[in-house]
């Protein structure tokens, strides 16, 4: 993940990013936890399996999975055709 985007992106929806931690060699996996308005929110990439999950922080500190997205690597003409056709 290019983190300079990904840091980009966030900060124009006006979150601050409080951890990045970017795992280039397991699966392109990455994840970060960002801050806004005292919300925490944790973004997991994995790339072994294509998953992006996204997690809410309780009251009680812990992360709760709110959503599970199939992310797919765009340059891969398979999966992109797939995106199209909604599989």
């Amino acid at each position: 993940m290019n983190q300079d985007t990904l840091y980009t992106a966030i900060n124009e929806c006006e979150f601050t990013v409080l951890v990045f931690s970017d795992h280039p060699n397991f699966f392109s996996s990455w994840s970060i936890t960002i801050e806004k308005e005292q919300n925490a929110f944790m973004i997991e990439h994995d790339g072994r399996d294509g998953w992006l999950i996204l997690y809410r922080q309780s009251t009680t500190g812990i992360f709760e999975e709110i959503d599970r997205k199939t992310s797919y690597n765009l340059n891969s003409e398979k999966k992109s055709r797939n995106v199209k056709h909604g599989y």
